[in-house]
């Protein structure tokens, strides 16, 4: 059940989990947007709060439908992290990620990564 993660993070000892997916299923994904039918994106959930979604532009709508806080990337200066790295999406995402979670209040800790 969905109120038993907190306690399960607590237990491994983490701090916040990242599930990421693209347009296969992801079972863990869709558990928790509650079924929303996305084709990629980020959920995040820091232990003791709620998840949110951090999705690409065209699908906030259909993100909105979790009932989570959605984000798309380019809150996240998407494009001017492109710019700054010269294209390289691997070096974008990482900040990216960075900015994610420090979005959710997690600047240090164990992140499990799903």
């Amino acid at each position: 059940m969905k109120s038993d993660l907190d306690k399960l993070m607590e237990r491994r000892g983490l701090d916040a989990i990242m599930v990421m997916g693209d347009e296969h299923d992801n079972p863990a994904r869709a558990y928790l947007t509650n079924g929303a039918a996305v084709t990629g994106g980020y959920v995040l959930k820091k232990r003791g709060a709620d998840p949110v979604m951090v999705v690409n532009g065209m699908e906030i709508e259909e993100a909105a439908a979790s009932g989570l806080q959605v984000y798309s990337y380019y809150d996240f200066g998407w494009g001017e992290l492109l710019q700054n790295t010269q294209g390289e999406q691997s070096e974008a995402t990482v900040i990216l990620w960075q900015r994610m979670l420090e979005r959710i209040g997690v600047e240090s800790g164990k992140i499990g990564v799903y």
